[in-house]
């Protein structure tokens, strides 16, 4: 008697390192997304970004110069930096301030991706660090992830977990 039960508590063990595994790989691949969501929004910044700062040069303005007074006047490319260049710059035309809106919308855009990517790993870690998941997710050597910020996004493309484990190993 005492032999069936340690062979269906031991089931129940399988069962659940096999439903906690699937759960982490279903977090796992949401932060994945976001990530690539987050990467996306960067890129379409980038590109409108690199569009104002090309009309700009070809109203007459060294481009090389203007990105050294926008990011000496404001530390970054945005919306409100690319509104000041406008006023530094006068001369600059009406699809030049249309760039400038859509940079603000698309960085806006960004944060707000960064955002959801930041709240799937918090999800994340909280998943694995309660009991009795931490103990499962140890065994399969997942680790929890630090928060993405503009500063560490580049680091933090390869994020710091066990992917694609293999659960057979522990049957």
């Amino acid at each position: 008697m005492l032999f069936i039960i340690l062979i269906c508590i031991f089931i129940y063990m399988i069962v659940k390192l096999f439903k906690t595994n699937n759960n982490i790989v279903v977090l796992i691949n949401d932060i994945k997304l976001h990530m690539a969501k987050v990467n996306a929004a960067k890129e379409k910044l980038r590109a409108v970004q690199r569009q104002a700062i090309g009309i700009a040069g070809k109203a007459g303005q060294n481009e090389g110069n203007l990105i050294k007074d926008i990011t000496a006047k404001h530390g970054a490319i945005d919306g409100s930096s690319i509104r000041a260049l406008g006023q530094l710059y006068p001369t600059l035309n009406d699809k030049f301030q249309a760039s400038a809106q859509m940079v603000d919308k698309l960085y806006d855009d960004y944060l707000n991706e960064q955002n959801d990517l930041n709240s799937s790993i918090t999800e994340y870690n909280m998943y694995i660090s309660k009991f009795p998941t931490n103990i499962y997710a140890g065994i399969l050597g997942y680790k929890k992830d630090s928060l993405i910020d503009e500063e560490n996004l580049e680091m933090s493309k390869e994020l710091d977990r066990v992917d694609d484990v293999d659960i057979s190993s522990f049957v």
